[in-house]
Formats: structure tokens, C-alpha cells, sequence
């Protein structure tokens, strides 16, 4: 039992948890890398203290930086085959370090830029780019309890998507496939 007037205390929540669950994988992979996590101590606040070791982290890990970054078996990648059964495409599973976490990116496909707030969708340049219909191949402007267009189909699909229990991202849409779900799995 602690004393009553213990000045520290033992609450835990989200936010704690995932400061711990980045700080213990920086560890982690400071040790796997034979490197040493030096991080300044004079700083305004916890967000400033672990933004260089966080971009360190994860520029190492780009590209070829992960031990496993050419695997491609048959449980994580879906190759699509046409008519003649030739190779079309190959739909691969996003596997990444636990680093990223908290690292939100611009909702723009492959955009690098840095979003100007984490509670922001979009970078500076794609401004605007949150209220466009979450279909690929549609540049329609969503309405405003959507996600996606006034299209009565792009509504079907967004409904069948959520009720596939999954978040929501971009969907592309294959031409006769009539399924949100690209992987085929039941719902």
C-alpha cells in the first residue's frame, strides 16, 4: 500500500499508453540497431522531445530498411489475374513498424508533405481533398453526411463497406467486381 500522500499517480490512459508503446518500440529498435536513443531534455514538450528520433526511426525504416520489405507471399498479396489469366495487378496488405502510430499522413495518395496538424486530413497542398467522394475514380465533392458523392450506388457502397465492420479508406472500384471489398472476404 502507498502512503496517502505518495506524490505520483498510477492512472492509465489512451494517451499514456501510446507515449509508452512508441518510447518502448524506440527502444526496442535503437537495441535491434546497436544504436543509442539520445533524445533533448530542454524542450517545451513531450511532442518536441520525440519528433527527431520518431522521423530518424522512420526514415531508416523506408524503403529497404525493414528485414522483410521484398516479402510478398500469397496470404498477404492478392494477385489479380485477367480473362487469360496474365498478371493485371497485385494487391499487397500494408505491413508496418508500430512507430508510425500517431504519425498520421495526407489523406492524398503517396503525398510526403507533412500535415500542418495531426488532426488534419490533408497537407497544405491537397486542401480540400477530404470533401472529394472516397471512390477513386470519382472527383465529385461528398455530401455532407458521406463519405462519398450524392451517387446512389457510392452511398450502397460506403454502406456496404461500413457494415463490413472496417475503417474507411479510399476504394477502387474494378469495373464488374460490384464489391467495396477487394479481398473477397465475408463480411
Amino acid at each position: 500500500m502507498l502512503p496517502a500522500d505518495w506524490p505520483w499517480h498510477f492512472e492509465l490512459n489512451n494517451e499514456l499508453v501510446g507515449k509508452a508503446f512508441i518510447i518502448h518500440n524506440l527502444l526496442n529498435w535503437h537495441h535491434d540497431n546497436s544504436t543509442i536513443l539520445i533524445v533533448p531534455h530542454k524542450v517545451p514538450n513531450q511532442a518536441i522531445r520525440w519528433h527527431h528520433p520518431i522521423k530518424a526511426c522512420n526514415f531508416a525504416m523506408a524503403g529497404m530498411g525493414q528485414p522483410a520489405w521484398s516479402h510478398a507471399c500469397n496470404l498477404c498479396t492478392k494477385h489479380v489475374k485477367d480473362a487469360q489469366g496474365d498478371l493485371i495487378a497485385a494487391d499487397c496488405l500494408v505491413v508496418t513498424d508500430v512507430i508510425s502510430l500517431g504519425h498520421p499522413c495526407c489523406l492524398v495518395h503517396n503525398c510526403k508533405e507533412p500535415l500542418k496538424k495531426p488532426t488534419k486530413c490533408t497537407c497544405c497542398k491537397h486542401v480540400g481533398a477530404d470533401t472529394q467522394c472516397a471512390i477513386i475514380s470519382c472527383h465529385a465533392q461528398s455530401t455532407s453526411l458521406f463519405c462519398t458523392c450524392s451517387i446512389p450506388s457510392h452511398h450502397a457502397m460506403e454502406a456496404q463497406f461500413l457494415n463490413c465492420g472496417k475503417v474507411m479508406f479510399k476504394w477502387q472500384v474494378t469495373p464488374g467486381q460490384g464489391s467495396c471489398n477487394p479481398w473477397g472476404c465475408e463480411c
